[in-house]
């Protein structure tokens, strides 16, 4: 089994669902996540559209900061373990995006840059969506993207979605 780390790092979580008692899962994540660390900072909820395709069903959305011993890949599979927790199925038919009681993306882990096959942090599509930027510029604008070499507020200036993403109450 893979060790912690002797150092602790800020892992970048973004977390969404759009199935089920979605306030309650986001809640259960959070939660689930303490165990791995602490949580050092949560975003608003936001309500976002699906995103990659099409679907009636909105989607909440939330990024936490999670101070952390785990090593990237350990993290994973704990993440994988709260998904599953939550009933989340992940389907092997397609590899197009689908409905989901709760997905956890691990989007930065301090400045780790990590090309895996499982993994690839920083998440390589986060640049593009505004349902992942929003909620992170709202807790950590100045956040500097590794490999991009721009701030979380400067990657949502320039995102080319237009979704329109609105704060939870």
């Amino acid at each position: 089994m893979e060790a912690e780390m002797d150092n602790q790092i800020d892992a970048i979580l973004g977390l969404g669902t759009n199935l089920g008692d979605r306030e309650g899962f986001l809640k259960m994540a959070v939660e689930h996540l303490s165990n791995l660390g602490k949580v050092t900072r949560t975003s608003s909820l936001y309500e976002t559209p699906a995103w990659g395709y099409e679907d009636s069903k909105s989607y909440l959305n939330q990024v936490v900061v999670l101070k952390t011993s785990l090593t990237p890949s350990l993290l994973f599979k704990e993440i994988k373990a709260i998904e599953s927790a939550a009933g989340r199925v992940v389907s092997r038919v397609s590899d197009n995006y689908e409905a989901r009681t709760l997905d956890i993306d691990i989007l930065f882990f301090g400045d780790t840059i990590l090309h895996s096959h499982d993994l690839i942090i920083p998440h390589p599509r986060l640049q593009l969506r505004k349902f992942v930027l929003v909620p992170l510029v709202e807790i950590l604008p100045d956040f500097p993207h590794p490999e991009l070499h721009r701030s979380a507020a400067q990657l949502l200036e320039r995102c080319p979605d237009d979704s329109e993403i609105k704060k939870y109450s």
